[in-house]
């Protein structure tokens, strides 16, 4: 639900949106708790955890989608590239090896955030396109050798709106 406020007293009106917060959707997401032991890893320096709204939730969804993107181009130019190499242009003759991310905004979610010393939020992102279990993805990180795109991580600084790392499991 968004609300527009628009001031019309001036020239020059200012609009203001503001976008009410709805509920994590938790049947596709997760926030896990920081555990020094299973997480120190995944961050250079931690100096507390912390919990995501769900407007940063939706704002790092927008971030996911952006980059895989730019990560789908990149993929599909190396694809088409190697079947130039290889002279195959025809539909039936070309190389397949689509590793290319399909729907991310469908994937099930992990997130872990922390302040880092800077002060500072960094959050960690395990997205994978099918969840095994009911119960295990929502207590322990999901790993897993290979799996092609159904598996990706994603590592963003959400006070600076950068993405640190970027991460597609290879295919075996």
């Amino acid at each position: 639900m968004s609300i527009l406020f628009i001031s019309c007293s001036h020239p020059n009106p200012k609009v203001n949106v503001v976008v009410a917060e709805k509920p994590i959707d938790t049947s596709r997401y997760v926030v896990l708790k920081f555990d020094t032991s299973r997480d120190n890893h995944l961050f250079k320096s931690v100096d507390k955890p912390m919990n995501l709204s769900a407007s940063e939730i939706a704002k790092i969804e927008v971030m996911i989608a952006k980059k895989v993107t730019e990560y789908n181009k990149t993929e599909k130019a190396f694809q088409d590239s190697v079947n130039k190499k290889f002279h195959r242009k025809e539909p039936g003759n070309a190389i397949s090896f689509d590793n290319l991310i399909h729907r991310p905004e469908k994937y099930y979610k992990q997130f872990l955030a922390i302040i880092n010393p800077k002060d500072e939020k960094e959050v960690w992102v395990s997205c994978f396109c099918d969840k095994q279990d009911n119960t295990y993805w929502k207590k322990d990180w999901v790993n897993v050798d290979d799996g092609g795109s159904c598996y990706f991580q994603i590592k963003i600084n959400l006070t600076n709106n950068t993405v640190l790392g970027f991460y597609v499991n290879g295919v075996a």
